[in-house]
């Protein structure tokens, strides 16, 4: 948590970077679950919209 990632699409290619909201070892426990099986400090995105920089194409 608090760690800048880079976000890519499915080609691999680097779309954004942002600040990630959770641990590492906390992911793969909220992938392909609903928001409401979720504990509620648990219900928030991974890569928040206020902390991300969408990049531009070239």
């Amino acid at each position: 948590a608090g760690d800048v990632v880079e976000l890519v699409n499915l080609g691999g290619q680097v779309v954004a970077r942002g600040v990630v909201a959770f641990d590492a070892d906390e992911l793969p426990a909220l992938i392909g679950r609903s928001s409401h099986e979720l504990p509620a400090e648990q219900r928030r995105e991974v890569v928040h919209a206020d902390d991300l920089v969408p990049l531009r194409r070239t």
